[in-house]
């Protein structure tokens, strides 16, 4: 479970300095609309690498050996998470296109980026031999 916990302090962290950092940028170039769409966008972001790295952190905490299979399932469930909440999003609401999908773009890009080292970083430890004890 501490690797779940984990990974979504990480994911939060990033989603959020990503919005704080890019929200000058966006409000100079598309406005306040712009800067709703990139709201948008940062939230369906981080609610689909939730969704993606909870499973990881529970089976690397409970089922070590799934770990890679559950890796790889992650990077799906994030990939089809953001374009299902990203479509219903466009089809519910009307936000500035351009913006929305520049940040859309942005947030996965570098949580795909994030996403890879934690993957890797865990399944590592997951699947790291117990040290034998020296007597």
């Amino acid at each position: 479970m501490k690797y779940a916990v984990i990974q979504v302090a990480i994911l939060v962290a990033v989603v959020a300095g990503l919005a704080a950092v890019g929200q000058p940028a966006v409000a100079r170039r598309w406005g306040l609309d712009g800067v709703a769409s990139l709201h948008a966008a940062a939230l369906i972001s981080l609610v689909a690498a939730v969704l993606a790295a909870v499973p990881l952190g529970l089976a690397a905490t409970y089922w070590r050996k799934s770990a890679p299979q559950v890796a790889f399932a992650g990077t799906a469930i994030r990939l089809l998470g953001t374009a299902g909440l990203g479509l219903g999003y466009q089809a519910w609401s009307d936000p500035h296109r351009v913006a929305f999908l520049s940040c859309l773009l942005a947030f996965y890009l570098v949580l795909l980026a994030v996403e890879t080292v934690m993957i890797i970083v865990i399944v590592r430890r997951a699947l790291a031999k117990p040290a034998s004890k020296i007597e």
